[in-house]
C-alpha cells in the first residue's frame, strides 16, 4: 500500500552554525546547532554578535525545550537530532524527519 506524504509529513532540519544562504520552506527547517555555544561567543566580539543575531532571527535554536545544545562541541549535528526527538511537536509531528547541513545541499532538478 502506497502512502501519500504531504509537506507537513516531512521535515528536513538544515543545520547551521554560522550565517549562510538560508534554506527554508514548508519542508526545510533551519536549526542553529550549538546555539548555547554561539550565545557565549556572541559576548566576545562584534562579528560573533552579528552572526548570533542572524542565527537567532532565521533559525530554530537547538537550545529550546529538552536539549543538549551545550554539548555541540562533542556531538555536532546530533544536537539537532536530539532536539527533534525531544521536541517533536515543535516540528508539527511529521511522519518523517531528515537532517542535512547548510553546505551540503540536495538538488533534485536538472
Amino acid at each position: 500500500m502506497k502512502t501519500h506524504l504531504t509537506k507537513n509529513d516531512v521535515k528536513i532540519l538544515v543545520c547551521y552554525h554560522k550565517p549562510s544562504r538560508l534554506f527554508k520552506n514548508g519542508i526545510l527547517v533551519p536549526i542553529n546547532v550549538g546555539r548555547d555555544l554561539a550565545e557565549e561567543r556572541s559576548l566576545k566580539d562584534d562579528d560573533s554578535l552579528k552572526n548570533y543575531r542572524w542565527l537567532e532571527k532565521n533559525t530554530i535554536g537547538d537550545n529550546t525545550g529538552d536539549n543538549i545544545s551545550s554539548e555541540n562541541g562533542n556531538y555536532s549535528e546530533l544536537t539537532a537530532v536530539y532536539w527533534a526527538w525531544k521536541n517533536y511537536s515543535a516540528l508539527g509531528n511529521p511522519k518523517m524527519i531528515g537532517l542535512m547541513h547548510y553546505r551540503r545541499v540536495l538538488k533534485f532538478n536538472k
